[in-house]
């Protein structure tokens, strides 16, 4: 008898496609299955924002993967895009808090609008929760 299925580990899931962005919080258009929470999305500066949600992001249990469409092309993981050489970070700060970071070939920080010239950045967040 295969167990694989048995020894995966349960969790909640996140997903959400990310707009706008330019000198303000970005748009999330949280599409079906959230099972985490409202996230609140806010600007701390030109190409940083913060998500928040009490005790959402567990440490050693979250992982985040984000995508983009940036110039008509795609925007995957962390890295660069030609010919726009756009790129972002995810980070986990807290329990409470984790955090994006968009920034162009000279690691300048830009704003998430300027980055996603066209359509919007899909954000997915995936937390274990303890069987």
């Amino acid at each position: 008898m295969d167990t694989k299925a048995e020894e995966m580990p349960a969790y909640k899931e996140y997903r959400g496609l990310a707009s706008g962005g330019i000198a303000s919080a970005p748009t999330v258009q949280v599409l079906a299955g959230n099972t985490i929470g409202a996230i609140v999305w806010s600007r701390v500066s030109a190409g940083n924002y913060i998500g928040t949600l009490a005790g959402a992001f567990p440490l050693g249990k979250t992982v985040i993967v984000g995508s983009g469409n940036a110039g008509g092309l795609t925007m995957l993981g962390i890295g660069f895009n030609v010919p726009n050489d756009y790129g972002y970070s995810f980070q986990r700060i807290d329990d409470d808090t984790i955090s994006l970071q968009v920034y162009d070939d000279t690691y300048a920080n830009i704003d998430l609008g300027t980055a996603l010239t066209v359509g919007a950045g899909q954000i997915m967040i995936w937390i274990q929760v303890d069987p």
